[in-house]
This record gives structure tokens, sequence and C-alpha cells, in this order.
């Protein structure tokens, strides 16, 4: 059996919609082929609220990670739960543009892996009807339509 990575996690059922602070989401979040959670992004400033299977599971395990900024924490939680975290507090921290550095939390991962997902989706469906490349630059990747021989759009991908 492989080790569980963050790669194993994919969402589906996405439903966007647009809320007080931007587009906001509705989502079931999968470890391999197995629903774990749904996630609603009610997209007003707060946490994404994260439904989880088996939040009535009567076994309560202690989970210990790390916030954006870098401070620990532990509560209790379910199984499920702990391996997300713990795959988290694994993840590189990244710089952040106002100094210091920031870590990976739930809210972003989520976030990122619904917009992979629903930039995916458009990706696949241009390749039906138009020209697309993919350009690589500073390690992002860019989406780019092109009619003739006029750029029409761009997507941070």
């Amino acid at each position: 059996m492989e080790p569980i990575s963050l790669k194993d996690y994919t969402v589906k059922g996405i439903k966007t919609f647009l809320g007080m602070e931007g587009n906001g989401y509705n989502a079931n979040l999968y470890r391999g082929k197995k629903k774990i959670a749904f996630l609603c992004d009610s997209a007003t400033g707060g946490e994404t609220n994260i439904t989880r299977e088996d939040r009535s599971s009567k076994k309560q395990v202690k989970l210990n990670g790390i916030n954006f900024s870098g401070d620990k924490f532990s509560y209790k939680g379910t199984p499920e739960e702990k391996i997300f975290i713990e795959l988290l507090a694994k993840e590189p921290k990244e710089k952040s543009p106002y100094g210091g550095f920031v870590y990976m939390t739930p809210d972003v991962f989520f976030g990122e892996l619904v917009d992979k997902t629903l930039n995916d989706r458009k990706f696949k469906r241009l390749c039906k009807t138009k020209t697309v490349f993919i350009l690589k630059v500073n390690k992002k990747k860019w989406f780019i339509i092109l009619i003739g021989n006029m750029m029409i759009s761009q997507k941070n991908y």
C-alpha cells in the first residue's frame, strides 16, 4: 500500500456562487474513492466550513498542526482529519509578500484544489474548440487561448 499524499485528495460536485466577498463554492472532498467531507466556502470572508463524514465517530484523536503563521496547535478531531492535518504540516512554507513565511492551511488547500479542478474543466472544454497553449512562467502555469494570431484570454492555472 502506497503512503497517503495530498495528491490523493480530489473534489467533485462543485457548485459555485457569488457571495458577499467574491465567489464561493460547495464541493465534496474525496481521498481516493472515499468521500470524506462536504466543503462550503460561503464567500463571506470566514473560514471554509468542513462537514466530515466521520464526524459522528466515537473515536477522537489528538491532532497537532501548524497554522498559517507557523504557530503550533492541537485539538481533538477525527482520524481522517488527523491524516489530513499531518500531511499539511509537512508542506513547505512559502515566502510571504509581507515579510516572513506562511504555511499551508486547510482553507488555502481546499480553495486551490477547487480552483485547479475548475480550471482543468475549463481547459478541457476549451481544447475542443480553440487553440490553447499551457505556458509555465515563474513556476506558475498559464493557459492562453489563441484565435488566429490574436490572444483573447489568459488564465493562471
